[in-house]
């Protein structure tokens, strides 16, 4: 036992009296990291200034809330859809996959909007989802540098790739998380695209937000109905004849005497999908919802599951937008 506190003694002793030294190379040591740290900061910055910059095409797209058109170069406009779109904290080859995407579908929309003032709109309604700096300023506070530099990171990397069917830029939409299979665009819009297949994406199903509830009193339910013409049968059942995709969503819904589209009932209730269980009980209409988004195109969130278990972006856009090349 002395021998023990002996030694320890000497350990004590030793590390007092070589404190000094030892603080005085950790100063130092800090003193060189700080350096290197700012270098690699500034070489960063250099190179995110370079990215955002350069002499690329730019495009005109019609910010929503200025209701004004502004002129943005492509790595910009891909920041800004990412930035909306799409969690940052997701993996590189997911976000990969978002950017040529977002491409993509500007370039569909560009054709589309030829002879007016702008190529695209930042609404997620219409087109897809776009934050200016200023937006991802008051969304990403202090963290704002570090995560556009991931983001510029992954479109850096695939912006001059785009999806091609025959030849022509497809219509790529997305969505947040499907039912456990996505819609065939046919089913939700009414058009096919012959790219826009129902796919199997089960793995939407492990989102800890996959299923969401809401409920509406008697009353409530019926007012919100009778905003888009529904009328009741006195003392009969609510709930008639549903049919559904070949992806679960609701094709048609009985609801008294009238019929109507589960896009359109999703639109009144507010729900985060078309993929809906509807009944009543104890005096309150009670809505099962599963994903959220329409349903047609990529699964953000599969996206990110097959990102996790190594696929890389290609892969990713090869599941969801069928006989598509990318080049």
């Amino acid at each position: 036992m002395k021998k023990l506190y002996l030694v320890l003694f000497a350990f004590v002793f030793f590390a007092m009296a070589t404190t000094p030294i030892i603080a005085v190379k950790n100063e130092n040591l800090i003193t060189a990291n700080a350096e290197i740290k700012v270098k690699k900061s500034e070489k960063i910055r250099i190179q995110t200034n370079a990215l955002k910059n350069n002499n690329e095409e730019q495009f005109l797209v019609y910010i929503t809330d200025k209701r004004k058109v502004e002129k943005v170069s492509l790595s910009e406009y891909l920041l800004g859809v990412l930035s909306c779109e799409m969690d940052e904290s997701y993996p590189l080859e997911a976000l990969k996959a978002q950017a040529v995407a977002a491409h993509t579908l500007l370039l569909y929309k560009k054709a589309q909007n030829k002879g007016e003032n702008y190529d695209i709109t930042d609404s997620y309604l219409t087109d897809q989802g776009y934050y200016t700096a200023g937006k991802r300023l008051k969304k990403y506070g202090d963290e704002t540098n570090k995560l556009e530099e991931k983001l510029l990171l992954a479109i850096g990397q695939v912006k001059n790739k785009i999806i091609y069917y025959k030849n022509k830029p497809i219509m790529a939409v997305y969505h947040d998380t499907s039912g456990g299979k996505t819609e065939n665009a046919a089913d939700v819009w009414g058009k096919n695209y012959p790219y826009l297949k129902s796919v199997n994406s089960i793995s939407d199903m492990l989102n800890p937000s996959f299923l969401s509830t809401v409920s509406f009193r008697k009353s409530e339910f019926e007012k919100k109905l009778k905003s888009i013409g529904g009328k009741f049968i006195k003392n009969k059942a609510y709930i008639g004849k549903i049919t559904t995709t070949s992806a679960g969503s609701v094709k048609r819904i009985e609801i008294g005497k009238n019929s109507f589209s589960g896009q359109k009932i999703r639109e009144t209730f507010n729900l985060k999908s078309a993929n809906f269980d509807l009944k009543y009980e104890d005096k309150r209409f009670l809505f099962t919802v599963r994903g959220f988004g329409h349903g047609v195109g990529m699964s953000q969130y599969g996206a990110y599951y097959m990102a996790k278990k190594g696929s890389d972006y290609k892969s990713i856009l090869n599941w969801y937008y069928k006989a598509c090349k990318i080049k």
